[in-house]
């Protein structure tokens, strides 16, 4: 009889939690002497190491076995226990069929146990014993579960894979009081970096450009491989546990027992920053009046499109907002016309200069404590009226009340860290001209947000000619 052997093992010990303690090369020693003391032929042996059954992961070779079965190249299979095989009823039965059905004639286990596919009797005990593992995994899930909640409220870190900027402590260092269980030790050399990619998207610029240069400059991440993607820094970046702060189930929960990296009020404008941006990782507009730009006709933002050719800014329709689609004008031009005059002013107005250096003289962290608060107390009113406890039009009110100031403080924070994060040489008109043709796209939108509110496009006039004209741009700028 060709048997083949299957081992398999949800967590090795080298890597993790070992389940119950059997190791891969025991279940592959207690199988195969099973198979000498039959006489069988060794038909392959096949190895799914620190996979789970139960969790739906994938088996490479669960399916490479399967495969053979089909395939007829195999009379008998040979674990060490049922749950190596299967870890519920609706798999157990689904396999069982299908063995039965391609002539695999036995599976034997390692304590002595059979099981013929074809059998009633057996496919009645397999099923219990496959029930009785599905419980037994269903009961661990919990205890995990629950014990990853108290860690969790504890403040100390729930495990897994390493954080960026991160490293566990070691046995020694937790044994000789140099470090605590469950906390995490800074790995400088990764915070360093997450502190320069904070500065640099602070200061506007886009997060792919930072996300190159890390894979341009070799740097790597925290597993070693792989390279660095828009996606994963903004995730970095806006993640609660870099400002040392306990979260779970997407939920900060409070004070970690690690050191922060990134401030809280860095972290907090970080986030408002992405936010106030409404837009996806890396993807800065190259045109500097996106969404400053506004219709004459409908006072919608104007996007960018290009028409045979000739690049503009367009007021595209959409009935869902009530944009009216009519209007356009060059985009360059236009670019090229409020750069100079936002140039003009930060180059020789101290009183615009003033201004901006007011508007980043702002209390981050109290702006930030009031943004925390007021968010929990949208939680709190909303989890109260649906509980029945506040009626609907006490709760429409003040529930537009709490929105409209976490959206001020939201705004208040990406002001603040666009503001502080600026380094243009203000009052010095040539200096400032050879910092704007450096900056980056987003750099530059966030100088000219910070002093302009907004840009009215007006109706042409025959007396504009057919070329561009300024007067067709009025620039409201900010109070």
């Amino acid at each position: 009889m060709r048997a083949a052997t299957y081992a398999r093992i949800s967590y090795d010990a080298r890597t993790g939690t070992a389940d119950e303690g059997l190791g891969v090369e025991r279940q592959l020693e207690d199988c195969a002497a099973l198979v000498d003391r039959n006489g069988w032929t060794d038909a392959g042996r096949f190895v799914d190491n620190s996979r789970s059954a139960f969790a739906g992961k994938d088996r490479p070779a669960w399916r490479d076995l399967l495969a053979a079965c089909v395939e007829g190249r195999v009379d008998a299979v040979v674990a060490w226990r049922d749950d190596r095989l299967w870890r519920d009823v609706v798999e157990e039965r689904q396999v069982g069929a299908m063995l039965a059905e391609h002539g695999v004639e036995l599976i034997a286990f390692a304590n002595g146990r059979t099981y013929r596919p074809s059998d009633v009797d057996d496919q009645l005990t397999s099923g219990l014993h496959a029930l009785v593992a599905e419980h037994e995994s269903a009961v661990k899930a919990v205890r995990v579960r629950r014990a990853l909640e108290q860690r969790a409220h504890a403040g100390r870190w729930r495990g897994g894979t390493r954080p960026y900027g991160y490293r566990r402590p070691t046995p020694t260092e937790v044994e000789d009081g140099t470090a605590e269980a469950g906390t995490l030790i800074v790995v400088e050399a990764e915070a360093e970096v997450l502190r320069e990619v904070a500065r640099r998207v602070l200061a506007g610029e886009p997060v792919a450009a930072v996300a190159s240069d890390l894979a341009a400059r070799g740097v790597p991440t925290s597993t070693g491989r792989g390279t660095w993607r828009p996606g994963r820094l903004r995730e970095l970046l806006t993640n609660p546990l870099h400002a040392g702060l306990n979260h779970h189930r997407g939920e900060v929960i409070g004070d970690g027992v690690w050191p922060a990296i990134i401030g809280r009020d860095q972290h907090e404008a970080l986030k408002a920053a992405f936010g106030a941006r409404q837009r996806g990782p890396g993807r800065t507009p190259t045109r500097l009046l996106t969404g400053l730009l506004r219709c004459y006709r409908c006072g919608h933002p104007m996007t960018g499109n290009v028409r045979r050719g000739v690049r503009l800014y367009q007021c595209k329709a959409d009935k869902a907002t009530g944009s009216c689609g009519g209007p356009s004008v060059s985009s360059d031009p236009a670019d090229e016309h409020v750069r100079d005059q936002v140039l003009a002013l930060l180059g020789d107005s101290t009183a615009l200069a003033d201004r901006l250096a007011a508007a980043g003289d702002v209390d981050v962290a109290e702006v930030a404590a009031n943004l925390a608060a007021d968010e929990q107390r949208l939680e709190t009113l909303i989890a109260d009226h649906y509980a029945g406890e506040v009626p609907r039009r006490a709760y429409l009110n003040a529930r537009e009340r709490l929105e409209d100031r976490v959206e001020s403080y939201r705004a208040t924070l990406a002001a603040a860290a666009t503001t502080a994060s600026l380094d243009a040489p203000i009052g010095d008109a040539e200096a400032l001209a050879g910092w704007w043709e450096a900056a980056t796209a987003g750099q530059r939108r966030d100088l000219v947000a910070a002093l302009v509110d907004h840009v009215e496009l007006r109706p042409w006039e025959p007396s504009m000619g057919r070329r561009f004209h300024p007067d067709r741009l009025r620039i409201v700028w900010t109070a």
